[in-house]
């Protein structure tokens, strides 16, 4: 809505907000979210917002909180589904619903699906993906599906390209 990309974090010392406005990156000088590196991000069109949740924090602490970006603070969004990290993330425009998958926590990789629309809920579809981390995840408006490209397993990297989640597997 501001013509801009935010990034965060990227080095567990400082982690920072940065704007890109085509040009010219600038830092933000705006407290919220603790530094922290793998994590997952995504604008929510909807709510005008951009969406971030989990990642390694300092000394490695895996983060289940969640921080909303207006443009101009952070707002605490509250807990997450789990702590993880190398989740990916993409809006689902169709159903106005920011949808996760996968990552990793202490236990090992995740094949979960997640929506997020201010409050979190699980989604089961018919064939979940094997869990990994770091993997694409894209909205196809052509085809009303979010899609989930690649990513890396426990002893390899993933090549292939799934349907993840449509309207009819949400059940709106």
């Amino acid at each position: 809505a501001r013509a801009v990309i935010v990034l965060f974090g990227g080095d567990l010392a400082d982690g920072g907000t940065w704007e890109w406005d085509g040009t010219v990156w600038s830092q933000r000088g705006v407290s919220g979210p603790s530094a922290r590196i793998a994590s997952a991000m995504a604008y929510d069109s909807a709510r005008h917002r951009a969406i971030l949740f989990g990642g390694f924090g300092p000394n490695y602490t895996l983060s289940d909180d969640v921080w909303e970006y207006n443009g101009s603070s952070w707002i605490t969004g509250g807990k997450g589904p789990g702590g993880r990290y190398g989740a990916a993330m993409a809006l689902d425009s169709a159903r106005k619903k920011l949808v996760m998958f996968g990552g990793q926590d202490f236990a090992g990789l995740t094949n979960e699906t997640w929506e997020y629309d201010g409050g979190w809920k699980k989604i089961t579809t018919a064939h979940a993906p094997a869990g990994r981390t770091f993997a694409g995840l894209a909205f196809d408006s052509d085809r009303n599906v979010i899609v989930l490209n690649n990513g890396r397993g426990d002893s390899s990297d993933y090549v292939d390209t799934m349907r993840l989640v449509t309207t009819a597997d949400a059940g709106t």
